[in-house]
């Protein structure tokens, strides 16, 4: 689940005394630690690394940044429990001597991996241009960009071999470069983006919270637009489904679902369309492209589709209170 963090700590935390730059620095990974001025801000920053995690101080704040699950397994193909979380910012706050607890997230990864029938790479030619989001790819790695989120689904097999890191026989994995990750990144804005009113680091541990990650993990990897298999059947049993197929082909020959949405979009801005008739336009086609008699299913959307509404599943009933811990500091 929880994997790259980003904390930060304000010098008021300090109660008024400045940041303890030296007394820090002396925790850090003596060959990592590289001191240097900011010309812009006035003010020194030191920069280094303790274990996984990148560490920048100044005297009015530090930044920590890294992979907890990295942190305390060693690696990200397993995930934490709300408790291992605790344990390991606990062990991070002790080792640097800090009041991480007192720190807020400005950054939080939230992700899954799969072991999957196919090649990762066979899965990126089915999911397709979404509407809101900016897709991006390479050879590895598949982006959804929108706004503070980025949606990644990669090759996590790669990044192990060109790591060589990793303890393979460990983890019983078949074939690494059968191994996809799925990861909802928030990069910044954190609180405002999950409607906290402040993101503290405590909220890592929080069943609750942990719950309204992955609902937006899942939520954001059901609103990417999949390949589809349209089906126009040549028994039409009455107008209702002929108009159905004449919608459908209408959608297709104008190229695809993303490209109909951003048409509306641009109806908004040139034709004064308002936002309610955007809306409904786009719940039109939703419905036109779900419905069921008009589709066939792609095997490798079904197959991933299957895996992470599966994992889902089980997260949420992990963080179903009977199944945790306090989450008391």
């Amino acid at each position: 689940m929880i994997d790259t963090i980003k904390i930060w700590i304000d010098k008021e935390v300090y109660k008024g005394k400045t940041i303890p730059i030296e007394a820090i620095c002396e925790k850090l990974d003596n060959s990592t630690v590289n001191p240097s001025y900011d010309k812009h801000a006035n003010l020194i920053k030191v920069h280094g690394m303790i274990r996984n995690f990148n560490v920048t101080i100044t005297p009015n704040k530090i930044w920590i940044n890294g992979s907890l699950c990295k942190f305390l397994k060693g690696n990200n193909i397993e995930t934490l429990t709300p408790q291992e979380i605790k344990e390991a910012l606990k062990t991070l706050s002790k080792l640097l001597n800090i009041p991480i607890f007192k720190g807020c997230l400005s950054r939080v990864d939230f992700g899954r991996n799969f072991e999957m029938k196919n090649n990762v790479v066979d899965y990126f030619k089915v999911l397709k241009e979404t509407h809101h989001y900016s897709r991006n790819i390479n050879v590895s790695e598949l982006k959804y960009l929108r706004k503070e989120y980025t949606l990644s689904i990669y090759d996590k097999g790669k990044e192990i071999a060109d790591k060589s890191k990793i303890n393979r026989r460990k983890y019983t994995l078949n074939n690494l470069s059968k191994l996809l990750r799925y990861e909802l990144k928030l990069e910044s804005n954190v609180a405002k983006r999950l409607n906290y009113k402040r993101a503290s680091v405590v909220l890592l541990f929080s069943p609750n919270f942990l719950k309204i990650l992955n609902d937006n993990w899942y939520q954001h990897f059901n609103n990417i637009v999949k390949e589809k298999i349209f089906s126009f059947s040549q028994e039409i049993n009455g107008v209702k489904e002929l108009r159905l197929q004449i919608e459908l082909a209408g959608i297709v020959n104008f190229g695809g679902e993303s490209a109909i949405k951003s048409y509306i979009d641009n109806l908004r801005k040139i034709n004064n369309w308002t936002y309610k008739q955007v809306h409904d336009a786009n719940k039109m086609i939703d419905k036109i492209v779900n419905t069921p008699a008009l589709i066939d299913d792609v095997d490798l959307v079904l197959e991933l589709n299957t895996m992470i509404e599966s994992s889902y599943n089980e997260n949420v009933i992990a963080l179903t209170p009977h199944n945790h811990t306090d989450e008391s500091i």
